[in-house]
């Protein structure tokens, strides 16, 4: 018995090590980091034998890396494939981690979330406001709104309303650098992003310290997070989509928290009420929020869940007590925001009260499903050039998303639907798919990367639980290592 069982575990640590370097050569492929490259990689060869149907944008950036850092890179990337290797770096890590719990410092609290809370959101807000200047998307409308004294655009009314205010209080300020901020108002909204990238990172210390509690979990989270393409809404955005992740990744942290009957439904209800005021797309995750009873409940309750299948059990959550105060959590923050501020100022709307709330210049908010028939509709739904913009547009804001998780539902798929919390961000992973490849971006998807950020974000959250999840398993501290070492390459990319 002994023997089998030794061997079965053999047969299992070379089916880890194939899958570790099968995953690392598809990190190299998309990467884009082989020296003596022409613009995207191994990449070029695939679009050269489709033609021109196959475009490469999202990733075809690699190519022009200077040839020093790719090559260095690539051998990075190439040492980390010997095992030898991989387990002397994830034991230094983990006696680094050793290390530093052996610290004084790290016994005292203050010092502890000093640390947390000040000093790495005030190095990201620093890098956020010092990173090269350059304009990605569509810009102007917001400067514009500022300059005719406007307040509101119906698609986002609540961080439009806000922007005015701090653009206001700047402008009548004694202090000189608030005031100068004002001269120029791109920059003035550049700075809002800065500074909701700032709040991203303070909450989302504080999410990883307060979901995990060894700190192996904690890091690979944050780091997870903290290192994908959709950051750059902080360090350039002319919009108003880092306000509205800001409140998503509240809204799923106090979800998580119900579910774990930690905190009231009222909490993400309230969440998600503000982030949807910040912008009316967050309005594609209210499924989510209309079935956490279920999930508490399936949660607690393992045997009930089989007696009736899913999609009963999810009909009925939506009419219990917890919806229904989840439903007038979400409404009050609208009535009290339409009653004493859109009301009174009824005239100071920006293309008129509805704006691009029901789907932009032609008011269509979904792809059209047989032919295009305005200006602004650049495909239809089912046609190659959608899911190939698409897909380049998510390898541009979550590429280790896409890789990562692709192995994870396949692996963990009934893992993720035993757990309460898991589901709920594989529900959040559905929709915000959902919202990606159906919704349609009236400026084209490069310009409207800005958009698709939050969704992006959202999908990656389950990524990076379950990453985290599975980090002292056999062969996940390498796939972590590569992963982070991955996202962080491809945003300094972006920066570049």
């Amino acid at each position: 018995m002994d023997k089998k069982g030794d061997r079965s575990r053999i047969r299992l640590k070379n089916s880890d090590h194939a899958q570790i370097v099968a995953l690392y050569a598809l990190v190299l492929l998309f990467l884009g980091l082989f020296p003596f490259q022409l613009p995207g990689g191994p990449l070029i060869t695939l679009r050269s034998l489709f033609g021109s149907g196959l475009d490469t944008w999202g990733i075809t950036l690699y190519g022009f890396y200077h040839l020093g850092i790719k090559l260095g890179a690539t051998l990075l990337m190439l040492l980390l494939l010997a095992p030898k290797v991989n387990s002397s770096l994830v034991r230094a890590i983990s006696s680094a981690y050793q290390y530093a719990s052996g610290l004084r410092i790290t016994r005292n609290k203050l010092a502890i979330c000093l640390v947390i809370y000040l000093i790495i959101p005030l190095a990201f807000l620093g890098a956020f406001y010092c990173a090269p200047n350059k304009t990605l998307g569509a810009t102007g409308v917001f400067e514009d709104m500022l300059g005719k004294n406007l307040l509101f655009i119906g698609s986002d009314p609540l961080s439009t309303y806000v922007n005015y205010l701090l653009f206001s209080a700047a402008k009548n300020t004694s202090f000189g650098f608030f005031y100068d901020l004002t001269v120029d108002r791109m920059h003035f909204i550049r700075a809002v992003s800065n500074l909701s990238g700032f709040f991203y990172i303070l909450f989302l210390g504080h999410i990883s310290c307060n979901l995990f509690e060894e700190t192996r979990k904690k890091a690979i989270f944050f780091s997870f997070m903290a290192f994908q393409g959709y950051m750059f809404l902080f360090f350039y955005d002319h919009d108003t989509h880092p306000q509205q992740a800001v409140f998503l990744i509240l809204f799923v942290y106090y979800s998580i928290k119900y579910i774990r009957a930690q905190a009231s439904i009222l909490l993400p209800a309230f969440f998600f009420s503000i982030s949807s005021l910040m912008h009316m797309a967050s309005f594609v995750f209210l499924p989510s929020l209309l079935l956490l009873p279920l999930l508490r409940k399936d949660a607690s309750a393992h045997e009930e869940k089989e007696r009736q299948p899913f999609v009963l059990r999810a009909v009925d959550s939506i009419f219990t007590q917890e919806s229904c105060k989840s439903l007038i959590c979400l409404i009050i923050p609208f009535l009290v925001f339409w009653n004493f501020i859109l009301v009174p100022n009824q005239d100071r709307f920006y293309g008129g009260a509805y704006g691009d709330l029901i789907g932009g210049g032609d008011k269509r908010m979904f792809l059209p499903v047989y032919k295009v028939e305005t200006a602004f509709e650049k495909y239809t739904l089912f046609s190659w050039n959608n899911y190939s913009d698409k897909m380049n547009m998510l390898l541009f804001l979550c590429p280790m998303t896409l890789l990562l998780g692709a192995l994870f539902l396949v692996r963990y798929w009934k893992e993720i639907m035993a757990d309460g919390v898991q589901r709920f961000l594989f529900i959040n992973f559905v929709l915000g798919a959902l919202f990606v490849f159906m919704w349609c971006a009236d400026y084209g998807v490069k310009l409207d990367w800005n958009l698709f950020s939050p969704p992006a974000m959202m999908m990656s959250f389950l990524v990076a639980y379950v990453l985290s999840e599975k980090a002292g398993e056999q062969y996940y501290p390498y796939i972590c290592i590569v992963s982070i070492f991955y996202s962080v390459m491809h945003l300094l990319t972006l920066l570049s």
